[in-house]
């Protein structure tokens, strides 16, 4: 199951926002990670083309833990006094994690795994 185990704020600068979002999955096995992986890749053409995200992922195979961190580049012009940065990281946060539970739940279906 995954879960947003922090965010911090990694650059401020006059035109964009660096965020990082980490996450963390305590039951995924190997194979899922090579898949959900390659999907990550994805990610940003799939849902979210508001934001430039990348992403960086480390997986322990004696544990079956993966970490992800996620770093958004926001454009300082896609918020204003009405939509802080906290919404924005709540939301990024919500699609986030409803995308990596629909990839996951795919792999129930999928008799390689």
């Amino acid at each position: 199951m995954i879960r947003n185990i922090s965010c911090e704020l990694l650059d401020k600068k006059e035109l964009i926002t660096d965020i990082l979002l980490k996450f963390e999955d305590n039951a995924i096995t190997k194979g899922h990670y090579v898949v959900i992986k390659d999907k990550l890749n994805k990610y940003s053409e799939n849902i979210d083309r508001e934001y430039s995200t990348s992403f960086h992922t480390l997986y322990d195979n004696f544990t079956q833990q993966l970490l992800i961190g996620l770093i958004m580049t926001i454009p300082v012009t896609h918020y204003h006094k009405n939509i802080n940065l906290k919404q924005i990281i709540d939301e990024q946060s919500y699609k986030f994690i409803n995308f990596y539970k629909k990839n996951i739940q795919s792999f129930s279906n999928d008799s390689y795994f």
